[in-house]
């Protein structure tokens, strides 16, 4: 099962907005998390565009 973009929106606002009066990326969750998501957010782009090719017919190079 993949994660698609708006499990890692919903992911993001949990972090941005446990325990805090408005949503900040400067929660402690949030920082916690940072790197993970942004490493998702590229994972689930390179993987979404390989579908793409692979739909469109177009050789897929790993």
């Amino acid at each position: 099962m993949a994660l698609d973009e708006s499990d890692i929106a919903a992911i993001e606002f949990v972090t941005e907005n446990l325990a805090s009066a408005s949503a900040s990326k400067t929660t402690p969750l949030a920082k916690l998390v940072a790197d993970d998501i942004y490493g998702l957010r590229e994972q689930a782009a390179l993987l979404h565009n390989r579908l793409a090719m692979f739909r469109a017919g177009r050789t897929v190079i790993a």
